[in-house]
């Protein structure tokens, strides 16, 4: 059974549409795009639903299309979908094992927990002071990395493309430290 990709009405481009996912993951997982975005995984023959707050990569999908096989890409950072394109990508799959949890609904944005301003602007003071911090996911990384300019910590990742991944708290944890 070959894996399946379906996104929610009003999740954006191609919504409410059923894939099969070509290209980046082991068959027989069900995944759905809800409309926050995120992704949710589904295994095969198991009740339960899961999200990840560290999945990252891209996926190459195909679906007919008036009598014709469309294939697309969708690419996702730390478990939310940031592209939905007709071009391929030069990798497929996840860029490391995922961390899949436990969702208790399909949409589950209330379960998620995310770390606060505050608690952010503390996580950049302790890498500034030197202390070891094991770094939950790639954008929190990203964040501090851009925050005191470490190359260590961004990795292979250009500073100047580095900044989309950031949401609105992590913005306002790097200015709020800032000052």
């Amino acid at each position: 059974m070959k894996a399946t990709l379906t996104t929610e009405p009003g999740a954006g481009r191609e919504s409410g549409e059923v894939h099969t996912v070509i290209s980046g993951v082991d068959p027989g997982d069900a995944f759905f795009i809800v409309k926050s975005g995120r992704l949710v995984r589904h295994p095969l023959g198991n009740p339960l639903t899961y999200i990840s707050n560290d999945a990252s990569g891209a996926f190459r999908l195909s679906r007919e299309v008036d009598g014709g096989r469309h294939e697309s890409t969708v690419k996702f950072h730390n478990g939310i979908v940031t592209a939905f394109t007709d071009d391929p990508s030069p990798f497929y799959g996840y860029r490391f094992a995922p961390t899949w949890v436990k969702s208790h609904c399909v949409d589950a944005d209330d379960v998620l927990l995310s770390l606060g301003v505050a608690q952010l602007v503390e996580l950049i003071r302790a890498v500034q002071a030197g202390e070891p911090v094991n770094f939950t996911d790639d954008t929190t990384r990203a964040m501090v990395g851009l925050a005191l300019c470490s190359p260590d910590l961004l990795g292979p990742m250009n500073p100047a493309d580095t900044w989309v991944l950031l949401d609105d708290t992590h913005m306002s944890a790097i200015a709020s430290w800032a000052r």
